[in-house]
């Protein structure tokens, strides 16, 4: 058949068309069409469309040579235009035989009939909607990874929930300003002697309203308001329990819980129930303060006193024991007795304690014991003794000094109570809390590769839209940059909880002796820009001060934080003046940090060490700072205070222990 003669036209038409016989050979290709294609005219002019244009072997899902076939089927014997579905059909790579290029289309196909109304041509029009097709299943991708690393955090959390609910110590989390039960474990329900539905989602002081004392409903509402943990030790509550009303008392820790907004949302405590120990040393102080009454009383009647006090000693359940002024052993209840195997107290004053203490805690605890003696002191140990079966048992010691009328000392009096399972249960609790920080650590680096892939993912979908769909949708891009800017800050705060995780960690970090003086110009010299930004007036007073033992890194961050913040929250009328100042103070010496910037509220100064706290925001920051200066502070035996005024300036007092403890 003769060309026809607009053939060059139809070639150089705008939009990807291509004309074919009615046997499917091609005619002509329109220059878009052999550009969206990648090839030319010449190989593929006279070419049947399906050995120019094979399947793609590697996709075979596509099924794109059967479908265009059944299209073209179809106008062939209908005569009339086809709109097909979109198709996935790659097209060869001309420079890399054997190798497609991925390519999405929307195609249509036009018979021209002839005057007979036969099908003379039929022109193949395609739309490339690769890039759309593309970024759409780039996005259903990190869409799933997303749920995948969301899924894999709930699951992280559920662990984290169950080791919580085992856990050989009280663990209870309180919700919201009436302190709601959202968690109780095993521990916890057996103390309070209540099943878990019947506290679950329930006001705690409902539950138990024998137990909101004015001192126990203080302490949470001085959690709860002011956003600042608490450890109470001791602490008495009343219990209603195994059907009577009891006095059980508590070693608490009670640590804020914060919703996304930064605001407190409730409690956390982790406790243990200290009941019989407490009650055992009530029990010794009445022992103690019985016996020093008998003793006061005249000589003569000192026998009958001891007696006395014998005889209560042995009736007590916890173990009793009196020296004489020469540590030699005076005196041993019967639980005593029973606790090492003997019949009698002589055949334990024979023996002494020696053989029955622990080998590596023998000469700690007599020197103990002597140097008591010697400065008239409480006697206050924790060690190991023997007891009959062979096991060696962990024992909490206490003694006092007991004295004749005339103020002779009589010698010492004390108890010891087993306190094996209690530092069983200190040290799960230790580990406890080692998890509680290596799942934070895991957590945010686990999170980083997934976050870091859907960060890659929006630039990539970005950068791959083509610009008529995103002019034509006016939220596309505002939506994008607020997704970025969503990951970014999820970035941040996944550094932030590495760098706390980390300083949590760093119980004992490598302590030198310091140069405070040196540590000051270093840092000044790195703020050197900031200081000419600002026009920051800088004043350094350190001279004559000894050295600090600290870790040089962390004493660094710790001066670097606070200079850098005095610099950032400057006052927007005034100069910024600096003015950093050292003096000693009894084995401390104290940095001062004065600044005349934005200052804050007397009401804000107990929060602003808390972490994620920030009270100027027209400056960036994470509110960890601060934060990680007071932990870097206290874990090296310091502390830091701070004095402000709103709008008037802050002052830091940083106290660091001098590295000759023995110095003025």
């Amino acid at each position: 058949m003769p060309l026809p003669d607009l053939l060059p036209v139809f070639n150089a038409q705008p939009g990807a068309t291509l004309l074919l016989s009615p046997d499917w050979v091609i005619v002509g290709a329109s220059d878009d069409y052999l550009a969206a294609t990648l090839t030319q005219r010449d190989a593929i002019v006279g070419q049947y469309i399906f050995d120019a244009f094979p399947d793609n072997p590697l996709a075979p899902e596509a099924n794109a040579v059967a479908n265009v076939r059944a299209s073209l089927a179809r106008v062939m014997a209908t005569r009339q235009p086809h709109d097909m579905a979109p198709q996935h059909y790659d097209v060869p790579d001309r420079a890399q035989p054997g190798r497609f290029v991925e390519r999405h289309w929307l195609p249509r196909h036009t018979p021209v009939l002839d005057a007979a109304g036969q099908v003379q041509f039929i022109i193949q029009s395609v739309q490339d909607i690769t890039a759309s097709r593309v970024a759409a299943r780039q996005l259903r991708e990190s869409q799933a990874s997303e749920q995948a690393a969301r899924a894999e955090a709930e699951h992280h959390r559920l662990e984290l929930r169950h080791f919580l609910e085992v856990a050989p110590v009280a663990v209870a989390i309180y919700h919201g300003p009436h302190h709601r039960v959202e968690l109780a474990n095993a521990t916890t329900l057996a103390i309070w002697g209540r099943p878990r539905e019947a506290v679950l989602h329930r006001p705690v002081f409902e539950v138990m309203p024998e137990a909101a004392t004015p001192d126990v409903l203080a302490i949470f509402e001085r959690v709860f308001t002011t956003g600042t943990s608490l450890t109470a030790n001791e602490q008495p509550t009343i219990i209603h329990r195994h059907g009577r009303q009891e006095v059980v008392y508590w070693n608490m820790v009670f640590e804020p819980q914060r919703g996304p907004d930064g605001q407190v949302s409730g409690i956390f405590t982790v406790g243990t129930e200290v009941t019989e120990q407490v009650r055992a040393r009530q029990q010794v102080e009445q022992l103690n303060l019985a016996l020093e009454t008998r003793v006061q009383e005249r000589t003569a009647a000192m026998q009958e006193s001891e007696a006395r006090f014998r005889t209560m000693a042995d009736a007590a359940p916890n173990q009793v024991w009196a020296v004489h002024p020469d540590g030699s052993i005076r005196y041993t209840n019967r639980a005593f007795l029973d606790f090492v195997g003997l019949e009698t107290g002589e055949q334990y004053a024979a023996t002494g304690w020696t053989p029955y203490l622990h080998p590596d805690e023998r000469e700690l605890a007599q020197a103990t014991l002597v140097q008591a003696i010697a400065q008239r002191q409480p006697y206050v140990l924790e060690h190991r003794m023997r007891r009959h079966d062979g096991q060696y048992r962990w024992l909490l010691a206490q003694g006092a000094p007991s004295y004749l009328p005339g103020g002779e000392l009589y010698g010492y009096v004390g108890s010891a109570i087993d306190i094996t399972e209690l530092k069983q249960a200190n040290e799960q609790l230790r580990r406890t809390n080692a998890d509680l920080d290596n799942f934070i650590y895991t957590a945010s680096h686990d999170l980083r590769a997934p976050i870091s892939n859907i960060e890659g993912l929006l630039y990539l979908l970005r950068h791959e839209l083509p610009p008529d769909l995103v002019a034509a949708h006016d939220t596309i891009g505002p939506t994008l940059a607020r997704m970025l800017d969503s990951v970014e800050r999820f970035k941040r705060t996944i550094d932030h909880l590495t760098d706390v995780s980390k300083l949590q960690k760093e119980h004992a970090p490598a302590i030198s002796a310091v140069d405070l003086a040196a540590v000051v110009e270093s840092v000044c010299l790195d703020l050197a820009p900031l200081l000419r930004e600002t026009n920051a007036e800088l004043g350094v007073h350190l001279d004559g001060l000894p050295a600090i033992a600290f870790s040089e890194k962390n004493l660094r961050s710790v001066v670097y934080n606070l200079l850098s913040n005095a610099l950032k929250y400057r006052h927007p009328d005034r100069r910024p003046h600096v003015d950093v100042r050292g003096h000693r103070r009894s084995g401390f010496t104290v940095l001062e940090v004065h600044d005349n910037g934005l200052g804050i509220a007397p009401h804000q100064v107990p929060k602003l060490f808390t972490m994620f706290q920030r009270f100027h925001d027209h400056v960036e920051g994470s509110g960890v700072g601060l934060y990680m200066v007071k932990r870097m502070v206290e874990n090296a035996g310091g502390r830091i205070e701070v004095h402000s005024q709103l709008g008037a300036g802050t002052t830091f007092f940083v106290h660091l222990p001098h590295a000759d403890s023995g110095q003025p």
